[in-house]
């Protein structure tokens, strides 16, 4: 660009001298763009049709943690003040990195890539934003029914016979004092958790498809699943609407003041979805109103012609005449 524009001020003379930037002023803009760009394509990210909640945590740090990086000292001063001021401003709506919102929380724990690492940063926070989000996870299958059957609790035929309190399985009286005391009973979601964190490895891809990997691990640990089911998919910002509503309002207009629902919500699909249906479009047959209109009309006479043929068939059957009993008649 700047090799560019010195050509177009050469043609043009002494005109645009005054407004190109001096070489020193394409050095600062060269080192705005960084900051600039990271948070261009972290905003995309975000608002795109994807399940995004289980990044946004991960995205924050990147774009709140600039005056961090190693080469911030070495920036020019208009980058260190862009960057300082909007960590600033942006941590006054979104306190604690995000952190602050339990989805966020919930959605990084959730990620198998960091596994709540995020939470545990010392970076504006602690420990407890980690706990705080596994004792909510427990909390939502503490007060309801168990929706999976314990496999590892003995059943009530075989109970007798495996009881670790009674008979000649019990621990004797001389050990007691040298063995540890029994743990407490995990509940399912606590069984599920540890496996989780200590079993299954972490996710080295950067992008994965969340909804994806936890339908694939919902025989392993289906009440994680269900919780990564109401949250991954919840959107987390509203972009995708708003582009659902622009795109209907170019295609609802006032000049197609005819067009009925049916067809403006096909349009709005095939608008959104153009890369998947464009394969069929050569092969579908397409009909004017007139021809849509004749093809409902038909169907319509058809089922009145169906339903009238129904009661004359209904009117036809001979009704069973019952004999009324005469006076005097003995029933058997």
């Amino acid at each position: 660009m700047r090799t560019t524009l010195r050509a177009l001020a050469a043609e043009t003379g002494h005109e645009m001298h005054d407004i190109i930037p001096t070489d020193r002023q394409f050095d600062v803009l060269d080192d705005l763009l960084k900051p600039l760009m990271l948070i261009k394509e972290t905003s995309e990210r975000l608002s795109a049709d994807k399940p995004s909640l289980h990044i946004v945590l991960l995205a924050l740090f990147n774009i709140l943690t600039l005056s961090l990086e190693e080469d911030f000292n070495t920036s020019t001063d208009s980058r260190k003040a862009f960057v300082l001021t909007f960590e600033k401003e942006f941590l006054k709506r979104l306190p604690n990195y995000g952190r602050s919102v339990r989805e966020f929380c919930i959605g990084n724990f959730l990620n198998p890539r960091f596994k709540g690492t995020l939470l545990k940063a010392t970076v504006g926070g602690s420990q407890a934003e980690y706990d705080q989000t596994v004792t909510y996870i427990k909390d939502l299958f503490r007060s309801a029914s168990q929706e999976t059957q314990d496999f590892d609790s003995p059943s009530m035929l075989n109970e007798a016979f495996i009881d670790t309190e009674r008979g000649w399985a019990r621990t004797p009286r001389c050990l007691s004092e040298v063995l540890p005391e029994a743990e407490g009973r995990l509940t399912p979601i606590e069984k599920e958790i540890d496996t989780y964190l200590t079993v299954l490895p972490k996710s080295t891809r950067v992008d994965l498809d969340i909804l994806d990997y936890w339908k694939n691990q919902e025989k392993l640990l289906p009440l994680l699943a269900k919780v990564a089911r109401t949250y991954c998919g919840l959107p987390v910002s509203s972009a995708s609407s708003e582009r659902m509503f622009s795109t209907a309002g170019n295609v609802i207009t006032s000049g197609r003041t005819l067009l009925n629902t049916e067809k403006a919500e096909q349009l709005i699909y095939i608008h959104d979805n153009y890369w998947l249906v464009s394969p069929f479009i050569k092969k579908w047959k397409l009909k004017t109103d007139r021809e849509s209109v004749k093809e409902k009309e038909q169907k319509e006479k058809e089922k009145r012609a169906k339903e009238r043929q129904r009661l004359e068939d209904s009117d036809s059957e001979p009704e069973e005449v019952i004999d009324e009993p005469q006076p005097g008649t003995k029933f058997k």
